[in-house]
């Protein structure tokens, strides 16, 4: 429960240009294992992250809505 809280915490938080920024021009240059694939995949995981953490929060209202 801690991670997932932390998880949508996180990635829901940051505004979503700021995380495409993040995952395109800086988390290649400090890891250099990310430089490895090409500029789009990294996009696509700041898209999927954004949007995973968008799903969990809703997926979490709506069970917690049931009585």
């Amino acid at each position: 429960m801690l991670l997932g809280n932390a998880w949508t915490e996180l990635f829901r938080n940051i505004p979503l240009l700021v995380q495409i920024f993040l995952w395109y021009h800086v988390l290649p240059g400090l890891f250099p294992v990310l430089q490895r694939f090409p500029s789009f995949v990294l996009v696509v995981f700041a898209l999927g992250f954004f949007t995973s953490a968008r799903i969990a929060e809703q997926v979490k209202a709506g069970i917690q809505s049931l009585p």
